[in-house]
């Protein structure tokens, strides 16, 4: 070791030796960082030779070979400060690393203190822990893996384990379940089932599983077919994705010889990946049920054809006895009016008041049949003029009133639309049988009717309220609430003081209820009734802004004798009629009943006595075939067939004079169906027996006679002037007026189609419309003839609330469009020619 200043040459050549030879870095260094002695290790280390190291600056050195010294410059700092020895070790650079001992000591020669450093190489100590750290971490690694393992391994044996259970019991809980359990592959292979399958095919489960339909088929003998719907249905679960629940499928052969009947429901099996890879069924056995459902339907039948015999049975009783009842009350009333001798006119009123009372009573009876089973339904979308209907009700009931000398109001206020959506069957009854309750249980004073409604213009609706007072006998308290019930009277019959089935009021209420509406009662006894109903309706467009007609009338009976109120007295109806109505109808008459026949012929010959009749469907449609009528009146039950088919095939005969006729139906029976049957088979309406005065001219004034309505043809005017057309339009010359009926024939295209909508949909406010622009078109055309049968219609259809009651102008009509749309093209033609 080289030093500045040496004592002894032996002993510093001895200590020289020693520290080149020592494996250790030995330097010295000053205070102040100077080295002052340098070993054959140092210069190997920092690639200094030793004479070029003494007298530098330590961190001279290091910094030439980019060594890191901070830690040792900070432990030889704390040495000197503290005088005493320390050790530090750091990592120079790369991987060496160089363990350094601080010792402070004092110069031999000028007692200045010096710190001696001895640096050992640690690097392969370093790297050996480093690797036995690195082996250590490694081995860690290794048994954590291996616990790791084994715990998941433990985990996935417990897991199989579970799994493996579970299978089990899904396994036991499937090959148990009630039913057919069985599932398949995409390709409809068999891939297991319960033991109910392989009770059924008599296999075991290994020779199920892989089987196809087919194959299953074959071995349990299924009917042709069978296999192949099986097959469809499971396609299309897979196809759509869609399960399929509770199919029926066709009858299943079981081992045993017998068939199952089996309620299906298909699923799609999914993956993971939510991918379709098969299906899965669950047949549930419904062959108990399916027996006793079809021992049911069985008794059902069975049931119903009874029932239809007894029902067979009643209608044509009803038929055949309301037939003669209301034929009876009609000639013993023709009788009656005819009849002079006043003995035997009172004898033949008697008769004529007990016949319409055994009349009443057969209708009272059919009517609670119908009620009970169900057969009649509201028609709410019906137009019906109210005013009309309650006259006529008041009417029907005032020779009851003045036979006890009652006088009756009749009071309509201006609220009440002309005409309101609403059931008339119903609300006709539902007067009828009130009015002619206050009539029977009142003997002196009198009945008043009066009807007011709530209007809600923007929802096209409104509220009927009708209120019904007598001053008869009054209700007692403890029976208002019972007096709905059926067969309930509040005397019993056979005192025979007011006779009557029990069921008026019980039809009322149950009509009432059917209506959606409301009645209540307020009566005390020996003080009078008052019934207030509530009827909610609907309201057309076109009698929104309609005001209806105020009516305040009050009836007294003749007896009286008041000169004064002769105005208000109630004429008969052949009286009134012959006074106010003449009528030029050719009629026709189809009725298979005697007395029916002759009592519509006798009330009918009072206005007018063109009457022709028939008795059978054969000579009705020879006649017919013979000659043109005004108005048929046909009974539906003949002997040969009926009226349905009378009417159904003149309509499909364009040829025939009747085509255009108007055919009302006349029957006893009140089934809604019947009703309904003839109004598809072609009647312009129906109507219950008996016919009546007021009826009767109801039918004469809806259905005109034809004669009444000149055609355009009789009158001899041209289908096209062009004459005409020119004038209108102040045309130069013919081509402008040919060019008019132009465009009105293409508006006819859009208009006719629209007019034949609203005729066929019953709309009166539609065809109005419609009309009032035809009309305003033909005002600039020279087509007479279109004018004249447009002008007829639209009038017509002012006054009618029901365009299908007067088809007839409808079809005179449409002809003339069709008659001018055929000389309009000739016209062309001949023009380009």
């Amino acid at each position: 070791m080289n030093t500045a200043s040496r004592g002894s040459s032996e002993d510093i050549t001895h200590t020289e030796r020693f520290c080149n030879y020592s494996n250790d870095i030995l330097i010295s260094l000053s205070k102040n960082f100077i080295i002052t002695s340098f070993n054959r290790q140092a210069e190997k280390f920092y690639n200094l030779p030793i004479e070029d190291s003494l007298g530098k600056k330590y961190d001279k050195i290091c910094g030439q070979n980019k060594i890191n010294y901070k830690e040792l410059v900070n432990a030889i700092n704390d040495a000197l400060s503290s005088k005493s020895q320390t050790s530090v070790e750091e990592n120079l650079y790369d991987s060496v690393f160089i363990k350094w001992k601080v010792i402070p000591v004092e110069s031999l020669e000028n007692n200045k203190p010096i710190v001696l450093l001895i640096g050992r190489n640690i690097s392969e100590q370093h790297k050996n822990n480093a690797e036995l750290m690195n082996a250590r971490l490694e081995e860690d690694r290794k048994n954590k893996l291996i616990n790791d393992l084994e715990t998941s391994i433990m985990i996935i044996k417990n897991e199989l384990r579970h799994e493996r259970d579970t299978r089990i019991s899904l396994e036991n809980l499937l090959a148990h379940m009630p039913g057919n359990v069985y599932w398949m592959d995409k390709s409809g292979i068999q891939l297991g089932c319960n033991n109910n399958v392989l009770s059924m095919l008599g296999i075991s489960r290994e020779n199920y599983i892989g089987k196809t339909y087919e194959e299953l088929a074959q071995m349990a003998n299924w009917p042709e077919g069978l296999s192949e719907r099986f097959k469809q249905d499971d396609i299309e679960v897979m196809r759509t994705g869609l399960p399929k629940f509770n199919v029926e499928d066709p009858p299943l052969p079981h081992t045993n010889g017998t068939f199952l009947h089996l309620l299906t429901s298909r699923v799609p099996l999914r993956d993971a990946e939510n991918n379709i890879i098969g299906v899965a069924g669950i047949s549930i056995d419904i062959t108990e049920r399916k027996k006793s459902e079809q021992e049911l339907l069985r008794a059902k039948e069975a049931a119903e054809a009874a029932n239809k015999a007894k029902t067979d049975f009643v209608q044509n009783m009803q038929h055949d006895i309301r037939t003669p009842s209301a034929g009876l009350w009609g000639v013993l009333d023709v009788l009656a009016k005819a009849e002079i001798d006043g003995d035997k006119k009172e004898a033949l009123n008697m008769a004529v008041t007990a016949s319409k009372r055994l009349l009443d009573l057969c209708n009272d009876a059919v009517e609670f049949g119908d009620l009970e089973g169900g057969n009649t339904r509201p028609q709410l979308e019906k137009a019906l003029d109210v005013r009309a209907l309650v006259k006529s009700v008041v009417e029907l009931n005032l020779p009851a009133a003045f036979a006890k000398d009652l006088a009756v109001d009749f009071k309509v206020d201006s609220s009440v639309p002309n005409y309101i959506m609403n059931d008339e069957f119903r609300i006709s009854r539902i007067l009828i049988n009130l009015l002619g309750n206050a009539i029977k249980f009142t003997n002196e004073g009198e009945i008043s009717l009066n009807m007011t409604a709530k209007i809600n213009k923007e929802e096209r609706r409104g509220l009927l309220i009708i209120k019904i007072k007598d001053t008869g006998v009054g209700i007692a308290q403890d029976k208002i609430k019972s007096i709905y019930e059926k067969f309930t009277r509040a005397v019993a019959s056979n005192t025979n003081k007011y006779p009557g089935t029990g069921l008026g009021l019980y039809v009322v209420k149950t009509f009432i209820d059917e209506l959606n509406g409301d009645i209540e009662v307020e009566s005390h006894e020996n003080q009078g009734s008052s019934f207030i109903l509530s009827i909610p309706f609907k309201i057309r467009w076109a009698d929104l802004d309609n005001p209806g007609e105020q009516i305040d009338e009050r009836f007294t009976s003749p007896l009286r004798g008041k000169e004064e109120e002769k105005s208000h007295v109630l004429k008969t109806k052949s009286e009134s009629t012959k006074e106010k109505t003449p009528f030029t109808h050719e009629l026709f008459i189809i009725e298979d009943d005697k007395i029916c026949l002759f009592a519509e012929k006798q009330l009918l010959t009072a206005f007018t006595n063109k009457i022709d009749s028939a008795e059978n469907v054969a000579e009705a449609l020879k006649k017919l075939a013979l000659k043109r009528y005004d108005l048929v009146i046909s009974d539906l039950g003949l002997p040969d067939g009926s009226g349905n088919d009378i009417v159904a095939k003149i309509k499909t005969m364009p040829e025939s004079p009747n085509y255009k006729t108007p055919f009302v139906a006349m029957t006893a029976h009140k089934d809604a169906l019947k009703h309904q049957q003839a109004m598809d088979a072609g009647f312009a309406a129906t109507n219950t027996k008996p016919l009546g005065t007021d009826k009767a001219v109801e039918l004469l004034k809806t259905y005109p006679a034809q004669g009444a309505v000149t055609s355009p043809k009789e009158e001899g005017l041209a289908v096209i002037d062009l004459a005409l057309g020119m004038q209108r339009i102040a045309a130069k010359s013919e081509g402008e007026a040919i060019e008019a009926l132009g465009i009105l024939f293409e508006t006819l295209q859009e208009d006719i189609p629209a007019l034949q909508e609203a005729e066929k949909n019953n709309d009166i406010r539609g065809a109005r419309e419609v009309l009032h622009k035809i009309r305003g078109g033909l005002c600039y055309s020279g087509t007479p003839r279109l004018e004249k049968a447009f002008a007829v219609l639209h009038d017509e259809v002012k006054r009618t609330p029901e365009p299908r009651k007067i088809d007839y102008l409808f079809s005179l009509a449409y002809d003339e469009v069709k008659l001018f749309s055929e000389q309009f093209k000739e016209l062309i033609w001949g023009k380009r020619s």
